[in-house]
């Protein structure tokens, strides 16, 4: 049984149309002759996000100029834009989380040892005088 590709079949190597060392080094070269950087090709969700939502401030700012003849063209810019916003503002900044401070049986958070027994007899009593505080809200 004969082996290997027939005739005029290709496998495997490089895709038509995608440029070797050479052509992407005198690019890069060419490049930096005219003062710009070479960079690869790449897609940031965050930025694309960031440039839409800049996009719909531009239209907003456009129908808002037209004088407010046409007020639902102006809800649906805001209502983009507030959209994206939304999407965006993780990014931006992180929501804050609750770390609750507990210490363990071997390693209290305290040390009570050094403390009197009539100090610790006003932390019993303040202690039991205290509310309990809901974790849930």
């Amino acid at each position: 049984m004969p082996r290997g590709s027939k005739p005029g079949e290709r496998r495997g190597g490089r895709q038509k149309g995608t440029p070797n060392k050479t052509v992407v080094a005198k690019a890069a070269h060419i490049l930096a002759a005219a003062g710009e950087t070479a960079k690869a090709p790449s897609f940031s969700a965050y930025t694309r996000l960031f440039e839409l939502a800049e996009d719909y401030d531009r239209d907003l700012a456009v129908a808002l100029a037209k004088r407010p003849r046409n007020r639902t063209e102006i809800v649906e810019c805001r209502e983009r834009l507030a959209r994206t916003l939304k999407d965006l503002l993780p990014y931006e900044k992180p929501r804050l989380t609750t770390t609750k401070v507990q210490g363990d049986k071997n390693y209290p958070l305290f040390d009570l040892s050094t403390l009197s027994d009539k100090e610790l007899a006003f932390l019993r009593r303040t202690v039991l005088k205290a509310k309990q505080i809901d974790e849930g809200g």
